[in-house]
């Protein structure tokens, strides 16, 4: 069976975004088609491994922004090899909300704003049908194919998209004829057709933005078959033997240094050794959430040490709230009869207040942003 054939399937790059806990996240998926007019269905495939996959899960809502030929690549870089657990995706883009859900505007075709309908398992991925309940055009651009992003940007298929395989198959026949120079990036894939010591030093790699050094000769330094690293911090994978790297090597992505990298065919080992590793009994479905930037800490934070700072923010510890602590105030707080059906909402986060807002005392604050209770809006 010839693979190479599924790579004239067409597609086109999409960033997908929704919320967590009021925290803003997304990432980049090339599968995005309709299947209804009336009612407006859309359906997307997302690997089960990204993050954003469970937040959709959760808020029941997301967005797409369809990326153009005049999108920035370095917006591919940001949603396609990062994740959104740990960073934010969208610093330093164009952003805008549209009924609440954050949505991309720098030099973007349009964008869907949709309703979850329902998941069905794909093996590695799901098919999430949603309805569209909101579009709109953003300037007159043309939609970026994944043919054009392949051909004239030169980038890679992140990861989890569902032609990582295909893409990686594209790598190993990198050309080889005499005479012909190439360079590819050792982060994103991007290829280099020609001589990139004559570019200045300041030269960047126009997808990623790595500098010159992450330029690998094609010819010289071929990358080692059937041999390659993941980063057990952020999954950046590494082709070829890292620990031929220098001892101060660090991951392109995240900077830890190369002690936490594992071999691929370990992955196995490593996922039942993490296992091993999660909270003991007692702890078990307790979890923090940081009210600066909604990262999320599996656990009993209390045991960590004084000077424990989120991982995403730098926040200290006393910015985390107790998930399960904060669903029993909602409980708490369940709107009386004559409340029934009226709710507000947090014009700084999202943050649903289900009842009659008024009622609450002048010193009310949100409990996600803390802002006082007049940004809360009347759904």
């Amino acid at each position: 069976m010839d693979m190479k054939v599924l790579q004239n399937l067409s597609y086109g790059l999409y960033t997908i975004g929704t919320l967590k806990y009021g925290r803003k996240v997304g990432c980049v998926v090339n599968t995005v088609f309709q299947v209804s007019a009336d009612p407006a269905l859309i359906c997307i495939s997302m690997n089960k491994d990204n993050f954003t996959h469970d937040c959709i899960k959760e808020e029941g809502r997301f967005s797409v922004s369809i990326l153009s030929e005049d999108t920035d690549p370095a917006i591919i870089r940001a949603f396609g090899f990062q994740s959104s657990e740990k960073n934010d995706k969208y610093d330093g883009f164009k952003y805008d909300y549209v009924d609440k859900m954050p949505v991309m505007v720098q030099d973007i075709s349009g964008y869907l704003i949709c309703e979850v309908v329902s998941f069905t398992d794909a093996a590695t991925h799901s098919l999430i049908l949603a309805k569209v309940t909101n579009s709109g055009f953003v300037g007159k651009h043309k939609p970026m194919t994944y043919d054009y992003y392949h051909k004239v940007i030169k980038g890679k298929a992140p990861k989890n998209a569902p032609t990582y395989v295909e893409e990686e198959v594209k790598k190993e026949e990198a050309p080889k004829a005499e005479g012909k120079v190439s360079y590819y990036c050792d982060v994103c894939g991007y290829v280099y057709e020609g001589d990139i010591t004559k570019e200045p030093d300041d030269y960047k790699c126009p997808l990623c933005h790595m500098d010159k050094s992450h330029f690998v000769k094609v010819e010289e330094e071929p990358v080692e078959e059937n041999l390659s690293y993941y980063c057990d911090v952020c999954g950046y994978v590494y082709e070829g033997d890292i620990t031929k790297e220098p001892d101060d090597y660090v991951c392109p992505l995240c900077g830890v240094d190369k002690s936490h990298f594992i071999k691929s065919e370990e992955k196995s080992v490593a996922k039942e050794e993490v296992k091993k590793e999660e909270p003991k009994t007692e702890d078990a479905g307790v979890s923090y959430y940081c009210d600066v930037c909604g990262y999320v800490y599996e656990g009993d934070i209390t045991k960590e040490p004084d000077d424990y700072v989120c991982p995403l923010c730098a926040v200290d510890k006393s910015h985390f709230i107790k998930v399960e602590k904060e669903e029993a105030v909602k409980e708490e707080e369940a709107p009386k009869a004559e409340d029934a059906g009226v709710s507000y909402y947090c014009d700084v986060c999202g943050y649903v207040y289900e009842g009659d807002i008024t009622k609450e005392p002048d010193d009310y604050e949100c409990p996600l942003c803390h802002v006082d209770k007049s940004h809360f809006i009347k759904q």
